[in-house]
């Protein structure tokens, strides 16, 4: 089962699978994970480029720049032209003790470094 929660601060590791409508291991040309999280003020969204490993599609995003609440993710892959597609979402827990107050605007002054153990996420559902 898939991790659904993740502590603020943490780095989220990412594995797509990416399957055919037989349920057989597609090869993709190329992949990308574009991730919807609460920023500072207002949502903010940004893609990550996946890397290949063995036609299992991995990528890495660190969570310290995102407030707690739902992260909402859309991975896309492509074959042959051919269109493969993974929505999905996990929480992202957190606290005012784990808030880097430097990089957040209006948030107090005192700096803190919350970097945790990385935190793996498996999509391969």
């Amino acid at each position: 089962m898939a991790k659904r929660v993740v502590t603020r601060g943490n780095t989220t590791f990412f594995t797509f699978p990416f399957y055919d409508e037989d349920d057989v291991l597609a090869i993709l040309s190329s992949a990308t994970v574009t991730l919807t999280y609460p920023g500072a003020i207002d949502f903010e969204t940004e893609t990550i480029t996946l890397t290949n490993s063995d036609n299992t599609w991995v990528g890495e995003w660190d969570s310290s720049k995102s407030r707690p609440g739902w992260v909402e993710y859309h991975a896309h892959g492509l074959a042959s032209g051919v269109s493969y597609d993974q929505d999905g979402r996990f929480r992202l827990t957190g606290n005012r003790a784990n808030l880097d107050h430097d990089a957040l605007p209006n948030s107090g002054t005192a700096s803190s470094s919350a970097m945790g153990a990385p935190a793996a996420l498996d999509y391969g559902e």
